[in-house]
């Protein structure tokens, strides 16, 4: 057994070692060296948030985390369980663990792939871009499409909403002033946005044509 605490109040696991060393480069290296956390088998994973942990140990014996929402036609609580797979992916990039990266990454692409588009949240786009690891992972690709697609919308008014993602991260604001620009070169008949504002009037002078 091995024993974990995490910061800022020391929260103590005791954890099997096999299974932990099993999951994580990082972990399997500390309690595996001649080193203190070797010989004491007790590390202090400093400034990490203890309820992220805790989901890390609940996936590592079987269980996954429970989506705090359903479809239901309102995403106001979507985000949340969002922000959950966002925290496992920062921690899983930190302890070296690639078997909960790809946990998370198909956690998150089966979620995103059976819910309708809707705005993004500036904290899931702050996270996204200024925390989580750049590569890897689905976030920016769906967050992207999913303000993409909500930009083009014909119907889209929301533009106060629109100043404040776009000004929340400069990570981001600069991927989407470059996906801007390269849609704007895309052919109206090669639009994969339905009712693209941008190639809608394209679409229509070439229809009376």
């Amino acid at each position: 057994m091995v024993t974990i605490y995490v910061s800022p109040k020391k929260k103590r696991w005791i954890i099997h070692e096999a299974v932990i060393c099993n999951k994580s480069t990082y972990l399997r290296n500390a309690f595996q060296s001649p080193f203190t956390e070797g010989t004491s088998k007790t590390i202090t994973l400093q400034g990490e948030d203890a309820a992220v942990f805790n989901l890390f140990v609940s996936w590592l014996y079987g269980a996954t985390p429970r989506r705090r929402c359903t479809w239901s036609g309102d995403d106001s609580d979507s985000w949340k369980y969002h922000m959950v797979l966002y925290g496992l992916d920062i921690f899983a990039d930190k302890i070296c663990s690639q078997p909960l990266r790809d946990f998370v990454s198909d956690s998150y692409s089966e979620w995103m792939d059976e819910r309708p588009d809707f705005m993004r949240r500036v904290e899931e786009i702050e996270m996204v871009y200024e925390e989580c690891p750049a590569f890897a992972t689905p976030f920016r690709l769906y967050i992207m499409d999913d303000v993409l697609r909500g930009f083009f919308n014909p119907e889209f008014d929301d533009f106060e909403s629109w100043g404040d993602i776009t000004s929340c991260s400069k990570a981001f604001a600069g991927e989407l002033r470059k996906e801007l620009r390269e849609h704007m070169e895309v052919p109206w008949d090669c639009c994969y946005y339905s009712g693209c504002v941008i190639h809608e009037a394209a679409s229509k002078a070439t229809s009376r044509s």
